[in-house]
């Protein structure tokens, strides 16, 4: 999940029909973009070859670090 003062985006595993009810339902009052088959990679204590490994020939669509974690979300 990453917010900021005008945009809400979280990943989710998908389930079909649920997953068309809740964006039916927000779509109502809000403007979504959804894309799908999507993986999100987490790597814990990540050095720089561990992050050039896993991201090779991959569209990064988001990416986010901390200290000890790194996760992106690629395309599938």
């Amino acid at each position: 999940m990453q917010n900021s003062a005008i945009s809400f985006s979280v990943c989710v595993d998908s389930h079909q029909g649920k997953t068309k009810e809740i964006l039916d339902s927000l779509g109502a009052e809000y403007s979504i973009l959804y894309n799908d088959e999507l993986l999100l990679i987490t790597i814990k204590n990540y050095d720089t070859a561990s992050i050039d490994f896993i991201s090779m020939n991959r569209e990064i669509l988001l990416e986010q670090r901390t200290r000890h974690n790194y996760q992106i979300v690629v395309r599938s």
